[in-house]
């Protein structure tokens, strides 16, 4: 029903943070990740995603780091499936409940 959009360059110890909580949480939604960073801080968030499966759902993108963030949110963007996308920083974070209650004011 809804993607979160991620966009991160160099910061996988913010998205391996993210990770963790939306697991904790038991986040229903897809979270797509358009990863700029170096191969260190990539395989760090890889191999977070890899431990998290079946617990949280991630698509993971490498993105040329010459790329622009709002560029990274368009491609992004184009590959997500749900409905509604809702898109953040990779230091913030969404309450999934209150995700859930934008859903549904939209629905009706």
């Amino acid at each position: 029903m809804l993607g979160i959009v991620i966009p991160t360059k160099n910061h996988s110890d913010f998205v391996i943070r993210q990770l963790n909580y939306y697991a904790s949480v038991d986040c229903p939604y897809t979270i797509y990740l358009g990863d700029s960073s170096d191969r260190t801080h990539t395989d760090r968030v890889l191999s977070r995603i890899e431990e998290l499966k079946g617990r949280l759902r991630v698509v993971h993108r490498w993105i040329d780091p010459g790329i622009v963030s709002h560029a990274v949110v368009k491609k992004l963007a184009d590959i997500v499936e749900e409905k509604y996308i809702a898109c953040l920083g990779d230091d913030d974070l969404f309450v999934p409940d209150g995700l859930t209650d934008c859903i549904e004011f939209l629905e009706t």
